[in-house]
């Protein structure tokens, strides 16, 4: 079972899933800077396992300079990111802490430990996050052998193939609409969303939330479903 996991454990933690890691590793850290050991840990396992950093806020040259050390990596910036997450084929870890030297020396952080073994469907939940985030941000570094895709043992072709409902939220979210004289606010967008959903198509009782006021974010939708929505919503959007 996923496993809370604090300060004085975090940063072992990491280190240990880098050390196992045998397909990728994916580090996602809105400040990030990369310690020496942590450095050195990674330029090892970096001439076997692909490395992704996504990273946030602002751009950091000193960073992408140093990152340059490793062989097979590839750097990408999202302005939005604020989450961190640090992944590999087998192990996840969520938490509160940046890869920064002052987070992992003097904050107080906390986090959860996942393993694909014994949470298989949070494991792809994260994971399909991962991708979904890994499209669409800026790619700034790409040094990875020939640019070909990390071989993954969940197959990406088939994860595509699935449309769901937080894509539709993920995509619109860019943009801010009305409804009649009423702005939608963040919050809620998702609801909208769903409300116009169900009132085109029928959904199953166990796609939706108990009270049936929202549609389960992973929950899958057709082709065509997915673009009536996001057309009617396009029409309202004021910016």
């Amino acid at each position: 079972m996923s496993e809370f996991i604090t300060s004085a454990e975090i940063s072992g933690l990491l280190e240990g899933i880098i050390k196992n890691s045998k397909s990728y590793i994916y580090i996602l850290s809105p400040y990030i800077k990369i310690n020496e050991n942590l450095m050195s840990r990674l330029m090892i396992k970096s001439k076997n396992v692909p490395i992704t950093i996504i990273y946030g806020k602002e751009r950091n040259k000193a960073f992408e300079n140093e990152v340059m050390k490793l062989i097979k990596y590839r750097v990408l910036f999202s302005k939005n990111l604020h989450g961190k997450l640090y992944l590999t084929e087998q192990e996840a870890i969520i938490t509160s802490m940046n890869i920064y030297d002052y987070s992992q020396v003097n904050n107080i952080e906390f986090g959860m430990h996942i393993k694909k073994e014994e949470d298989q469907e949070i494991f792809e939940s994260i994971f399909a996050e991962v991708s979904l985030l890994e499209e669409t941000s800026t790619e700034i570094i790409n040094n990875r052998e020939n640019n070909k895709t990390i071989q993954k043992d969940i197959n990406i072709d088939e994860m595509h193939k699935k449309i769901e409902m937080r894509f539709l939220y993920n995509e619109l979210s860019k943009f801010k609409y009305v409804a009649g004289t009423k702005k939608f606010e963040e919050d809620s967008l998702y609801m909208a969303i769903s409300r116009y959903a169900m009132s085109i198509h029928k959904f199953e009782k166990k796609e939706m939330y108990e009270d049936k006021t929202a549609i389960y974010r992973h929950t899958e939708i057709d082709e065509e479903l997915y673009e009536n929505i996001k057309a009617y919503f396009l029409k309202k959007k004021i910016g």
